[in-house]
């Protein structure tokens, strides 16, 4: 299958870079790109359900994508799920990496925006399976994809196409890192179609890493 992320027509709207995250965030962000985050994954995908393109439909299907959405946690506070996270938009190859994830310095987690969970509350859906009602409800999903209606839609496509091609009546988990003695952030990550969970231990240095940039035309 050829890779491409482009229908006919569309040019170079969005962009594949590939490695260190450190290396390809700033990148993407010197030629103008936005970041894709989960929101408008899901929401690409959805709109390639019906596309006659299957290359393209694929390529983003089957495809486990890296997001400027992070996580983002304290030892003696709870988590965070931050939507746009500043530390790992503006972060570069200077960035103190520890555990795989990017350390805060002091006063950072307290002023990331977003909904605050304790680690057992968050704990009790990961690194598990879960059923159509439960990705609806679990506040994760919820927040990554900043409309009910939007999930709700993405959930029920995800489980159809898992159940199709895989035969998987369970799915889109949740995968935690181990618990740092430090704060630290990481990038979400939505793993392709056969696994569909989302990845909270990406490893910033990875040469595997995979973001999208988008054009964004100027209104």
């Amino acid at each position: 299958m050829t890779f491409r992320l482009n229908l006919q027509g569309e040019g170079d709207r969005y962009v594949l870079y590939r490695g260190s995250y450190l290396r390809e965030m700033p990148l993407l962000k010197s030629q103008q790109r936005v970041a894709l985050s989960a929101g408008h994954l899901f929401q690409r995908r959805l709109d390639l359900r019906n596309t006659d393109d299957r290359e393209v439909r694929d390529s983003w299907m089957d495809t486990s994508f890296i997001l400027p959405d992070g996580i983002v946690f304290h030892p003696d506070k709870g988590i965070k799920v931050v939507l746009d996270a500043p530390p790992l938009l503006n972060l570069n190859e200077d960035a103190l990496i520890q555990n795989r994830g990017l350390v805060l310095k002091d006063g950072v987690y307290e002023s990331l925006p977003g909904p605050e969970f304790s680690r057992y509350r968050i704990e009790k859906d990961a690194s598990r399976f879960l059923e159509p009602s439960g990705v609806k409800s679990n506040p994760i999903w919820r927040t990554l994809a900043r409309d009910q209606a939007l999930l709700n839609d993405y959930t029920d496509y995800i489980f159809s196409e898992t159940k199709k091609r895989f035969g998987f009546t369970r799915g889109m988990g949740i995968h935690l890192p181990v618990a740092s003695s430090k704060p630290i952030i990481y990038p979400w990550c939505s793993r392709w179609l056969y696994w569909s969970h989302l990845d909270g231990a990406t490893d910033l240095n990875n040469p595997g890493n995979q973001l999208v940039g988008m054009l964004v035309p100027f209104e």
